[in-house]
């Protein structure tokens, strides 16, 4: 499907014609360049792009990487080994967006272990909090995850350097002071 045609796709379904497959190596997209591609699937990327947007993160840069990461979908993609291009191209905009985001919202690194424990507890805390009645301690946070409290604790350390707000949020340009910003002193 070409950009054309994938523009008179949504009149040619109201007027009642059975939609086309997307992406599938016998429709002729073997013989579309990179450039191409990219070109024709840059809604794809996008929606991934909006749709994995976190707080912290400019939506401009989130949609860089994605274009970036379709970028290497279409001059990796290889057509005749029979696999169809929006899967290929998904899961290799995925990993680009993911990455970006596993790197870039830390304002200091911790571990992969403590990362990886902190999202486990962000996810077991409101079924806790729903059935004790009260936000859990450590070591509730502990036996519900069977990790040690020490452990437990280390990871919600680790939370508090991901970054939640940007930091570019708090530059004035025109020389007037935030007054939500904080000294910084060395």
């Amino acid at each position: 499907m070409t950009h054309s045609e994938a523009s008179e796709a949504p009149a040619a379904l109201a007027a009642g014609a059975p939609p086309q497959p997307c992406g599938t190596a016998g429709e002729g997209i073997a013989d579309l360049s990179p450039v191409d591609l990219v070109l024709e699937y840059l809604g794809v990327a996008d929606a991934m792009a909006r749709r994995l947007w976190r707080p912290g993160h400019h939506r401009d840069d989130l949609r860089q990487v994605a274009r970036l990461g379709l970028v290497h979908a279409a001059l990796h993609y290889r057509a005749e080994i029979g696999e169809r291009f929006v899967p290929y191209a998904v899961a290799t905009i995925s990993g680009e967006l993911k990455h970006y985001l596993r790197d870039q919202s830390w304002a200091v690194r911790p571990p992969r272990g403590l990362q990886e424990l902190r999202l486990k507890i962000n996810s077991a805390r409101p079924a806790l909090t729903q059935s004790l009645g009260h936000n859990p301690t450590a070591a509730e946070l502990g036996d519900a995850l069977g990790v040690p409290a020490g452990r437990i604790r280390e990871a919600l350390l680790a939370d508090a350097s991901f970054v939640h707000d940007a930091l570019e949020q708090f530059d004035t340009s025109e020389g007037e002071e935030d007054p939500r910003a904080l000294p910084i002193t060395f």
